[in-house]
């Protein structure tokens, strides 16, 4: 059995401020950690090993994430990997814009995201939530393939 703890990264560039001026990220916009996210990725792994570790960090290949990973394994002494699928949804033209200027740029597609029929929906430009769930799916094999590697952390 794999026992894996799923993880959000740490803050990054793209979330700073209020909420009004945070942006579209997904897969298509590739921030760092902004320093609370370091300092919060920090203090987890102190956390983390209070309550006895774990044997592996696995993170997506995107900055936020693989720097997340890196600060929690590092402090916890144990190795990284990095699956691929893990990405996070292609946001495709929203990717860099608030709210307001993806409700200005691109109203349909902003009307049905916020308040229409999401699964069926694709970002202009990106991706589909049937295609994140193929992915999801493929990370949950490459999971169970890793054997009795647990707990692992999956940022």
């Amino acid at each position: 059995m794999v026992t894996a703890y799923v993880l959000r990264h740490g803050k990054a560039e793209h979330n700073l401020g209020s909420h009004s001026r945070q942006t579209f990220a997904g897969d298509s916009v590739d921030n760092h950690l902004a320093p609370e996210g370091i300092a919060a990725a920090r203090k987890l792994a102190d956390r983390i090993k209070k309550m006895g570790g774990c044997d592996l960090v696995i993170s997506s290949g995107l900055n936020r994430s693989k720097e997340t990973a890196a600060i929690l394994a590092s402090a916890l002494s144990v190795p990284t990997r990095h699956i691929a699928d893990l990405q996070e949804i292609n946001v495709g033209r929203f990717g860099g814009h608030t709210e307001a200027e993806a409700r200005r740029l691109f109203p349909a597609a902003a009307q049905v995201f916020y308040l229409g029929d999401i699964p069926r929906w694709s970002f202009p430009g990106g991706e589909d939530y049937l295609s994140v769930k193929k992915r999801v799916e493929s990370v949950e094999k490459q999971l169970l393939a890793l054997g009795e590697v647990y707990p692992s952390l999956v940022v």
